[in-house]
């Protein structure tokens, strides 16, 4: 469904802003004239809620960007090992010898690269994506409702965590994937008015990929197995190095610049020039692995630039919860994509004619008891203590307690909906509950926990990564007896 069309056309890419650099889009040698030196953009990408494999977005993505502003340089730290790649980056580049390490390899690319991209690790906090001090942090986003709450959920953290002193916001812009103009153009509208309303941030859109291009080749890749792998801070400080490098001269151990013979009525053009749009420079050979023993570590540099900031007393990232998306701000949000909101028109959808066969009887709900009667939830999650009381209005929701006094929620994946609405009233009337329990003790400075469980751990594969814990309760039925099988889904910290 996202693969490209047997006759693609070039990505579609929003018009940068006025306040950012950008590079006009490549041109042929004979058609490009020397022109001024621009500044480099470094750019930290936060991948959201994308429809199949998030990763397989990001080539594309950077390929689009290149396509616009020239060479683009892809720092990936989000695998095993950290990994480069250059893409629309001169025919010199094909060749030249990398073998060095990472942090040498970024600064060996500084004269020939326009925008340095940065993937972080898996899990990076809003905290240390502020510190990485790039000009602009872009959120892969899909426009789905799920993916558009999640993308709200990131640009909160990351203003919660721009209001240290020591810390400022950069612009945040949005990529949209697997979705068509009209569509993208409401989500960025109404997410825009959100975050401007509540937050006082400006989101724009910077680029559009409907389809993600399977025959984008890269110029360069280059991995580092034998390297441990480094902080996102840690790169961005290269980064911040290589883009202050003056770019007025190639690379030493890089071919020389290329001298293009020009038509007769034109002058000659010295410099790097950059392939057409449509040219990709690829081969199989040219895919490298930098040995450890070809390289000397680099020793501890003296680097010009400040050391990141640190973080605020008592705010530190597993001690500061993350901020929730509140129902006026989820509400608001969803408006733009949810019919009958707002007055939102939402185009019609594909109607196919399929034979209806009857339905199989359900099933009905099951739920676990001890002869005859019900076994709570926290039963099921090791070193909870269920409390002898439910939520008005929301009796479907168990309130418990473990050992530490922090106050956990349990619901099923039905009653999901309500677990923000119980959260704020179970911290607003969190000391009538100790005085209800006294039996219990009680942190009154302690996060609550929320927990989901399901029968089927599919229909919660979008909530993994997020402050929710899941678990799958399902029963199991041997010889007419049923048991009941309970497991953790994810780790939160």
């Amino acid at each position: 469904m996202f693969l490209t069309a047997p006759q693609p056309q070039a990505p579609a890419a929003a018009p940068p802003s006025p306040s950012m650099s950008m590079r006009q889009p490549a041109m042929t040698a004979a058609q490009q004239m020397p022109s001024s030196p621009h500044a480099t953009m470094t750019e930290l990408l936060v991948v959201g809620h994308l429809p199949v494999r998030a990763g397989l977005w990001l080539v594309p993505y950077a390929d689009l960007l290149a396509r616009q502003m020239g060479t683009v340089c892809l720092v990936r730290l989000d695998s095993q090992e950290p990994t480069l790649q250059l893409l629309r980056a001169p025919e010199s580049m094909a060749t030249a010898p990398l073998r060095m390490s990472l942090q040498q390899t970024i600064a060996h690319l500084a004269n020939c690269v326009d925008v340095w991209m940065l993937r972080g690790s898996e899990g990076l906090s809003a905290n240390d994506a502020i510190d990485c001090g790039t000009d602009r942090i872009t959120i892969l986003s899909s426009a789905d409702e799920a993916a558009v709450v999640a993308a709200y959920q990131t640009i909160k953290e990351l203003a919660q965590a721009a209001e240290h002193p020591n810390r400022s916001l950069p612009a945040i812009g949005m990529a949209m994937v697997g979705c068509d103009a009209d569509a993208a153009a409401a989500v960025i509208d109404r997410l825009c008015r959100t975050s401007l309303s509540f937050l006082g941030v400006e989101v724009k859109l910077v680029a559009l990929l409907p389809r993600m291009d399977a025959g984008i080749k890269c110029t360069r890749y280059v991995t580092f197995g034998a390297e441990a792998s480094p902080s996102a801070l840690t790169v961005s400080q290269w980064l911040q190095q290589a883009k202050a490098q003056e770019r007025t001269a190639a690379p030493a151990a890089m071919a020389p610049p290329i001298l293009e013979t020009a038509m007769p009525e034109q002058p000659a053009v010295i410099g790097r020039i950059a392939p057409p749009p449509e040219t990709f420079v690829h081969d199989a050979r040219r895919i490298l692995r930098a040995p450890s023993h070809e390289y000397a570590e680099p020793p501890a540099a003296s680097s010009s630039l400040p050391p990141p900031p640190a973080p605020p007393p008592n705010q530190s990232p597993a001690s500061r919860p993350a901020p929730l998306v509140t129902e006026a701000e989820r509400q608001d949000l969803l408006s733009a994509i949810a019919p009958g909101v707002s007055g939102a028109k939402l185009p019609p959808k594909v109607v196919i004619d399929l034979e209806h066969k009857p339905a199989p009887p359900q099933r009905p709900i099951i739920e676990p008891d001890d002869h005859g009667q019900p076994i709570p939830l926290a039963k099921f999650v090791a070193g909870l203590n269920a409390l002898p009381l439910r939520p008005p209005g929301h009796e479907r929701v168990e309130i418990a307690v473990d050992e530490h006094g922090r106050l956990h929620l349990l619901a099923r994946e039905s009653n999901l909906r309500e677990l923000p609405v119980v959260e704020r009233w179970a911290h607003a009337h969190r000391e009538i509950l100790a005085m209800a329990c006294p039996q219990h003790r009680f942190d009154p400075a302690g996060a609550t926990i929320c927990h989901v469980f399901s029968a089927e751990p599919a229909t919660l594969a979008d909530l993994h990564g997020s402050n929710l814990r899941l678990h799958v309760l399902a029963p199991v039925t041997l010889d007419d007896r049923t048991a009941w099988y309970a497991a953790p889904l994810n780790i939160v910290g």
